[in-house]
């Protein structure tokens, strides 16, 4: 296989409301930024996220969320690029052993990066690194009150809605819905390095 784009050295610096960022895609040199970046979050942004309360990540969980294979489970993180580099969101995928073409994501900002469209720009690049890797499907699974992530992919596309309950829902957005090319288009006004990204169909 060739080398992949967005691969495990992928990283780029970027403007965001005046602010310069870096992405890059998450590595066990990873873990401590996801550490710290909990205790940044609310208790609600820590619920919607898990579906649950948590106070810390064990190290099981850490290893879970930054030693991946980069093909069937990769994640990007945003930090800032100066100063301290604190760990500011991180959106993963990770492929369904029983279906390949479908990736559950997972996406969490710290409080004070949300609402600003950051969500947005990292769920795109996401679902190009998604496409790459020949996942057509991406399934979020959420709290039902969890109304920020539904607002999330509508932006993008209206999801496919797979059940909800009491306590749980799902929603499925289809990526073959979307064009490729405009996606690219969207993401090379803040990445232009996105320029030589080049889905192999």
């Amino acid at each position: 296989m060739s080398k992949l784009f967005f691969s495990p050295d992928f990283t780029q610096e970027f403007s965001w409301n005046g602010k310069t960022l870096k992405v890059g895609s998450v590595t066990s040199e990873s873990r401590k930024k996801i550490s710290d970046a909990l205790n940044r979050m609310s208790h609600e942004t820590i619920r919607n996220r898990f579906m649950g309360g948590k106070k810390g990540f064990t190290e099981t969980e850490l290893n879970h969320l930054t030693i991946l294979d980069g093909f069937n489970h990769y994640a990007l993180g945003v930090e800032e690029a100066n100063g301290d580099q604190n760990g500011l969101a991180v959106a993963r995928v990770y492929r369904s052993p029983e279906n390949p073409k479908v990736g559950e994501v997972g996406i969490i900002l710290v409080d004070d990066y949300q609402k600003i469209g950051l969500g947005t720009f990292l769920l795109k690049l996401l679902m190009a690194a998604a496409l790459e890797r020949g996942i057509e499907e991406l399934s979020f699974s959420y709290l039902p009150q969890n109304t920020g992530i539904v607002k999330l992919v509508k932006r993008i596309h209206p999801p496919r809605m797979i059940s909800e309950s009491a306590d749980a829902a799902k929603m499925i957005l289809d990526l073959k819905d979307i064009l490729f090319a405009d996606l690219k288009a969207e993401l090379q006004q803040v990445l232009p390095e996105i320029g030589n990204f080049h889905l192999k169909i």
